[in-house]
């Protein structure tokens, strides 16, 4: 009985994760650490089970937004290597950090990007993108490092970043996240696993909840257009950032 209610609780997690992972460009790891660390699940294992969760389920959002021409993709390679590699040092560095610092680290991750977006002047849309494989290098590597670190699968920063370095309209940053994202997490994955920080049954129910509802939130994020996703994703992740802040706090 209490294996099928974890089983259900892991179904309904993974569903609203992978909706918000398709609607937002992200890998939705942001909102799944929480969620599961708030379950009972170890801060650590939570991180680690995320990543797998991400790069697993991430797949059909990214493939339906390549099929909307959301993905830039003479960038994407850059963006997508040089984040393997930074995953691999921030999962290295985030096993041996206590468990409060992490929950600091994601809070403030997300409060800062989500000021970032509101005070953002930039178009959603329209202005020549820059086509820069450096910049693409350098901000895949310190967004890999990050999110192998959170386990946030590094959607929570690679948009901002596309859409502030690169000029890339909202819709191109969020399709390009999206196919960097699972790649990137994996890598992370792979260091929480090799410390026994992975929960494969967890990831795998929490898989199955986000394939189709991934699906569903890139569509949806079309249907809205640039400007109403960059609203909601900050507001979304201002309201996580406090959440896991204060968490951290009192655990310190």
């Amino acid at each position: 009985m209490i294996g099928d209610l974890a089983t259900l609780t892991y179904l309904g997690i993974g569903s609203l994760v992978g909706l918000v992972s398709g609607l937002f460009g992200v890998g939705g790891g942001f909102l799944l650490v929480p969620l599961l660390n708030a379950v009972g699940m170890p801060m650590h294992v939570a991180l680690g089970t995320t990543l797998l969760a991400v790069s697993l389920g991430g797949f059909t959002g990214a493939y339906r937004h390549f099929q909307e021409g959301n993905v830039h993709v003479s960038t994407a390679p850059a963006f997508g290597i040089s984040a393997v590699l930074g995953a691999q040092v921030g999962g290295y560095l985030a096993c041996q950090a206590p468990e409060h610092v992490l929950k600091l680290a994601l809070g403030g991750a997300c409060m800062a990007m989500a000021g970032r977006i509101v005070t953002d002047g930039r178009r959603s849309g329209g202005g020549e993108v820059r086509d820069s494989l450096p910049i693409a290098s350098l901000a895949g590597f310190g967004v890999g490092a990050f999110s192998g670190f959170t386990g946030s699968g590094g959607g929570t920063l690679f948009v901002p970043v596309m859409t502030s370095f690169l000029n890339f309209p909202t819709m191109m940053a969020v399709g390009t996240s999206s196919a960097i994202v699972p790649i990137s997490a994996l890598a992370g994955a792979a260091q929480y696993w090799s410390k026994g920080y992975v929960d494969p049954w967890a990831a795998a129910t929490i898989v199955a909840g986000m394939l189709v509802s991934s699906y569903i939130g890139a569509e949806l994020s079309n249907r809205l257009g640039g400007r109403r996703v960059k609203r909601a994703f900050s507001v979304v992740l201002g309201a996580v950032g406090v959440k896991m802040l204060l968490s951290g706090l009192s655990a310190a």
